[in-house]
């Protein structure tokens, strides 16, 4: 994310190990950014070994907040 100088920084950046088969992996694909007055939103796709989430999240300076959550289904 850009910071207000101008700098790139990261927010909630995961690193983790897993089994071939990845049953506990949970993966983030972006599908939108909106921006709201002085907000950012991202809408995401989220994907698990049987299942996935539609998420809003709200992206802040210091945070990321998950204001709205949907399950999308799964096997």
């Amino acid at each position: 994310m850009p910071t207000a100088g101008g700098a790139l920084t990261l927010r909630h950046a995961k690193v983790f190990l897993t089994d071939c088969d990845e049953k506990q992996v949970r993966t983030a694909l972006p599908l939108a950014a909106v921006h709201v007055s002085n907000q950012l939103f991202w809408v995401l796709q989220e994907h698990g070994y049987e299942d996935e989430t539609y998420l809003i999240a709200e992206i802040r300076p210091t945070e990321v907040r998950y204001p709205i959550e949907v399950n999308g289904g799964g096997c």
